[in-house]
């Protein structure tokens, strides 16, 4: 079931999902998944508001390394590429193909340029997007010798990630395939203080809610008058995206409105700094 906690602030939706936790059945077990510059904290918070200063039925992590995780007991592992050397094959694959290429051709000698292209692969990849999706009748010339270029590229470097490397991206993938309901049937996930997924892991949290007792996700949410005027502060993404895919998946869920008080300093940038008016 997916239990989904909103609120205007994410830290007041992620506090009340950890008071639940005071409360838990401590013969399952827990897991705590939040963003990686906020680990630490939330730790901090959860040995705060239960008042314990260990737990043996309570995991507190980060996405990629839940996957890892999973991967590894799978006996799955394989070496993952850091940013420097997925750049170097991007750039090795552009010199050994350069003479096939419609538009990169000149390009493959610019400063920072297979940096770039590895950029953008690690956006399509994050998207579950290949260049090809993209190409079409409609679109001008060059860019379809642009996207051709690109997917040339991606087809080679996903042959290099066959043998005994992979990178982030498909480590994700391969998680949400290994997650299966014999292993999640007494596990609580939660999901704090995310202010997005990307498709990806959108996937995962989906294959969770179907083999997951239950899904908490901490997030934010205002109503449309409001978020009008406060689209900066108030991001409805996370909200509105659980909501389909609970409902395309048939998983019930439950929603909570957490208490909406703002401290003085948010209070004044939400009606001042941020404020936007709806006719400009």
């Amino acid at each position: 079931m997916l239990k989904l906690y909103h609120a205007s602030l994410n830290s007041i939706s992620s506090e009340e999902v950890l008071k639940l936790l005071k409360f838990r059945n401590r013969n399952e077990k827990h897991i705590i998944i939040t963003p990686d510059r906020a680990n630490l904290n939330y730790e901090k918070k959860l040995f705060s508001i239960t008042g314990e200063s260990s737990f043996f039925d309570v995991t507190i992590t980060t996405l990629s390394r839940f996957c890892n995780s999973i991967i590894a007991k799978f006996g799955r592992e394989s070496k993952v590429l850091s940013k420097m050397s997925g750049v170097a094959i991007v750039k090795k694959v552009l010199l050994e193909h350069r003479k096939e290429f419609k538009t990169f051709q000149k390009s493959v000698e610019f400063k920072n340029f297979a940096e770039d292209i590895f950029n953008l692969l690690c956006m399509f990849k994050s998207n579950n997007v290949v260049p090809k999706d993209a190409m079409g009748e409609n679109i001008s010339p060059k860019l379809q010798g642009k996207l051709h270029d690109l997917n040339l590229i991606y087809e080679k470097y996903e042959e290099f990630l066959q043998n005994d490397f992979t990178d982030s991206f498909n480590r994700l993938n391969l998680c949400r395939e290994l997650i299966n309901v014999g292993d999640f049937k007494d596990v609580n996930m939660y999901f704090l203080g995310f202010d997005d997924f990307t498709k990806q892991g959108y996937n995962v949290i989906e294959k969770l809610l179907k083999c997951a007792k239950n899904v908490y996700i901490s997030t934010t949410f205002a109503k449309k008058t409001f978020s009008k005027r406060n689209s900066v502060i108030y991001l409805n993404n996370v909200y509105y995206e659980m909501l389909d895919i609970a409902k395309n998946s048939n998983t019930p869920f439950e929603i909570f409105e957490c208490g909406n008080e703002l401290g003085r300093d948010i209070c004044h940038l939400s009606n001042n700094a941020f404020a936007l008016k709806p006719d400009n």
